[in-house]
């Protein structure tokens, strides 16, 4: 018999370490997030599920037990057995110990020093909320088309959202494997954490009773891309001033696709360019350039010509950097297509 699946509506996780960590730095924690309005703001973007208060624990606790575990332990272990095992000096063993007893000195005047404190906060928050809007802006053109598709076909809004939420496929490979292996989730969103913002909306509307204007209202604040921010706003103005909301999801899907098109073609130009380029400098120069080095030394043997090294420096070191350099540049650009 298949298990019933659990509603969106349903779901809440809960976080242990965020709820001890709050519970040993309450007064501390407290005191410091009061003085940061900001990090409430990064974290709705995250969906982290930690409150401002039970972040800045989690910092408190992850700085104590690095100060007092982690750093013992490469002290009275793990240094003493890479110098025994590298035969360093005692002068060198000395001097690795007194930099390691530098770091929660130096961490401690970082965070409490003159500027004041928490003034240097880590932008844990805005790194992680930065990265879910690459995301949001990657698949949102299929999303809107999904979007639309179920406009037409003449859906409400919340059932959209529930819709979009829902749409998951079943892992493959070694994902599937280890979400076996460790009782983890064997699906995954088709559309990565727009899923958990179309959920919450959902969310928000059936499990809190509040109207759609108010929920999308609440999801534009949260809104980690300002792409995904002026879709959603696309759809509060249409809906309060008594638009054609089907027709609003049309035109977006079409014009978010064209937008996703022109990108693709930008990137394979830049590939192209890549490749041209690569040829040039990964194949033909390195290969010219061999080839009047090995001439070179061929002529002046035993007049004081290049020694055979670096030639074995450019053959096994410059040569694979250029290679790797490239390889890097294509797939960074091109990991996300």
């Amino acid at each position: 018999m298949t298990p019933k699946k659990e509603d969106i509506t349903t779901k809440f996780e809960r976080n242990t370490t965020a709820d001890i960590a709050y519970t040993i730095f309450k007064p501390l924690a407290d005191s410091i997030a009061m003085k940061k309005p900001h990090l409430k703001r990064d974290l709705k973007k995250t969906n982290m599920n930690v409150t401002p208060e039970q972040f800045v624990a989690v910092f408190l606790l992850a700085f104590i037990v690095t100060t007092f575990l982690v750093l013992p332990l490469l002290y009275l272990v793990v240094i003493p057995l890479f110098a025994k095992m590298l035969k360093l000096s005692g002068f060198i063993l000395s001097v690795v110990r007194t930099l390691i007893l530098l770091i929660p000195l130096y961490t401690f005047l970082y965070f409490w020093g003159s500027g004041g404190l928490w003034d240097k906060f880590p932008t844990l928050p805005k790194r992680k909320a930065k990265a879910r809007g690459k995301k949001i802006d990657l698949y949102l053109p299929y999303a809107a088309t999904y979007i639309a598709s179920m406009a037409a076909a003449n859906a409400t809004l919340p059932v959209i959202f529930k819709s979009l939420a829902s749409q998951k496929e079943k892992k493959k490979g070694l994902s599937l494997w280890l979400a076996k292996a460790f009782e983890g989730d064997e699906e995954k969103e088709i559309y990565p954490e727009i899923c958990k913002e179309a959920a919450k909306i959902y969310k928000d509307i059936t499990l809190l009773g509040l109207d759609a204007v108010t929920a999308l209202k609440n999801a534009i604040e949260r809104a980690p891309s300002p792409k995904f921010a002026e879709f959603l706003q696309g759809i509060f103005s249409t809906i309060t001033s008594g638009g054609d909301l089907k027709k609003y999801f049309l035109n977006s899907a079409e014009h978010y696709m064209e937008d996703n098109k022109q990108k693709v073609r930008d990137d394979m130009n830049f590939v192209a360019l890549m490749a041209e380029t690569y040829v040039v400098v990964g194949v033909a120069m390195p290969i010219f350039i061999l080839i009047i080095l090995i001439i070179t030394q061929w002529i002046s043997r035993g007049a004081g010509g290049m020694d055979a090294s670096t030639l074995y420096l450019i053959i096994f070191g410059l040569l694979p950097t250029i290679h790797l350099s490239f390889a890097g540049l294509i797939y960074s650009k091109t990991k996300q297509r």
